[in-house]
């Protein structure tokens, strides 16, 4: 098992890294393929090559103490069940909250609220993952609302950038963005994660 300062330290870097590896192949091949009057960045592809990544190198750490494997399965199906639910609940409930009239308050509200759904839907399956494992899983959904809540909120406060923008702040602003938040969302998941594994259900587990 993994010390807490190396635990962490890992947790971070690949949380903050492989999302802009993901964004960063995606525009890439996005450039490539234009050439060749193909193209395959739009929003649902994009987010599915990222959670891919993302969820494939969590998986490397989390072979440290867990089964990677059933942690890389279980974090793209959450991730591809909660991203449509997610769209759909706060697209509803930012129409009964407030007026499309509002704009750019609209807009923060409604990646804040998809951050909430987000982190609880994808944090549920991990969840019930870790529970069978460790007393103390429960850290792992409070962590999961809180890490993306603010995640989502950083992206809407700071930019409004269409995924088809060719120009520099369409490439480079997301990727800084991505950075800010994936080290964020890591510091509050890996502290977590270190806490949940200091109390395994069963002394043998790796």
């Amino acid at each position: 098992m993994l010390n807490k300062p190396n635990a962490i330290f890992y947790w971070i870097i690949i949380n903050t890294i492989a999302p802009i590896t993901g964004w960063s192949l995606c525009i890439y091949l996005n450039q490539y393929l234009n050439l060749l009057g193909l193209s395959i960045l739009n929003t649902y592809k994009l987010v599915f090559i990222v959670i891919l990544i993302v969820n494939s190198a969590q998986g490397w750490i989390i072979g440290k103490w867990h089964d990677s494997n059933q942690w890389i399965l279980i974090g793209i199906l959450s991730w591809t069940i909660a991203l449509p639910i997610t769209y759909m609940i706060s697209m509803l409930l930012v129409a009964m909250l407030t007026s499309y009239s509002l704009g750019y308050i609209s807009f923060v509200l409604k990646y804040t609220l998809a951050g909430i759904i987000t982190g609880t839907l994808a944090g549920f399956f991990q969840w019930l993952m870790l529970r069978r494992r460790y007393y103390r899983a429960n850290l792992w959904l409070i962590a999961s609302v809180i890490a993306y809540t603010i995640s989502y909120f950083i992206i809407a406060v700071c930019i409004i950038v269409p995924l088809n923008n060719n120009s520099y702040e369409g490439i480079f602003i997301p990727i800084i963005l991505l950075t800010i938040c994936g080290a964020i969302a890591g510091c509050i998941t890996g502290l977590s994660l270190v806490k949940i594994v200091e109390r395994p259900k069963f002394n043998n587990l790796h």
